[in-house]
């Protein structure tokens, strides 16, 4: 009998609020591409357009639309009981030749999950998420394991989404985006979701 061991995982659901969050957001995110169309933070080796460092009132109203989403996924990978803690929200606007580097989102205390809200996407023009490996320098020269039927060996998983779809998952995942190779917009939104233990209250 395979038993598996340290397992990464990630869960994908609908938003509900998908529509009416498009037509709000989008157009005034565009707006704010239109004005620096690559404004990333020093420290992050890539090229997007994103909203991480400034917390945006306009955007932080939809916070309470993603918690059936939370609530459900916590729900199936039974998680203990906690306090949960929607961190600020952000987007990211890629277009033409855009793209986000490998990364992940463990540097905040207690910030078990990160999510992905993809706002504005098309499956037939715009790259998604890409999952990395953590072992994947190890891994590289382990080809004949990618053939067998565990995804121990794969170096990365390209995750399969359509537009108001999101994904939660580990914190400490490693994910990219490879670049965009068309000027419609490939837009996202993000957050970490803190789950502080009730004896730390």
């Amino acid at each position: 009998m395979i038993n598996y061991l340290f397992c990464p995982f990630y869960y994908k659901g609908k938003v509900k609020n998908q529509k009416e969050m498009k037509s709000e957001l989008v157009p005034y995110f565009e707006k704010e591409y239109g004005k620096q169309p690559d404004n990333h933070p020093p420290d992050w080796m890539c090229n997007v357009h994103t909203s991480y460092t400034k917390t945006d009132s306009f955007i932080e109203k939809y916070k309470d639309i993603y918690m059936s989403n939370i609530i459900e996924f916590l729900s199936e990978i039974k998680f203990p009981e906690c306090k949960l803690e929607v961190l600020s929200l952000w987007y990211n606007i890629y277009k033409k030749g855009q793209w986000q580097e490998v990364h992940h989102h463990a540097a905040n205390p207690y910030a078990y999950f990160s999510a992905v809200h993809f706002l504005k996407f098309d499956p037939e023009v715009h790259t998604s998420i890409i999952m990395s490996n953590s072992n994947r320098i190890f891994l590289e020269t382990y080809s004949l394991g990618r053939k067998s039927n565990l995804n121990y060996w794969d170096l990365m998983h390209y995750v399969n989404v359509e537009e108001g779809d999101i994904i939660i998952f580990p914190s400490t995942l490693e994910h990219f985006v490879k670049p965009q190779t068309t000027n419609d917009s490939r837009v996202t939104v993000s957050f970490n979701i803190r789950a502080i233990p009730i004896d730390h209250i």
